[in-house]
């Protein structure tokens, strides 16, 4: 799997995807798309409900509820997001 598969449909016990800590709150890393879209745009809100704020190292466990075929959504805190124009190492 790479990371232009659609992971919505793909099959396992868990899909991993990284947040971000910014001044406005969490935000959702490159590639979640697809993910927060099958869970009706809410995957942010409901991390900020539960106090995920994706300083570095945080986890936390989503149930997806059907929504994707993968059970579980595992979240995982990345930081502050790279600065404009700046690439992931």
């Amino acid at each position: 799997m790479n990371s232009t598969d659609n992971v919505v449909s793909f099959e396992t016990d868990a899909l991993v995807v990284g947040v971000h800590s910014g001044e406005d709150g969490l935000r959702l890393a490159p590639g979640a798309e697809g993910l927060d879209d099958a869970l009706n745009g809410k995957l942010a809100a409901t991390l900020d409900a539960m106090g995920v704020k994706g300083r570095s190292g945080e986890i936390a466990k989503v149930p997806t509820f059907g929504a994707l075929a993968a059970p579980l959504l595992v979240v995982v805190g990345l930081g502050d997001a790279p600065g404009d124009g700046a690439g992931y190492d």
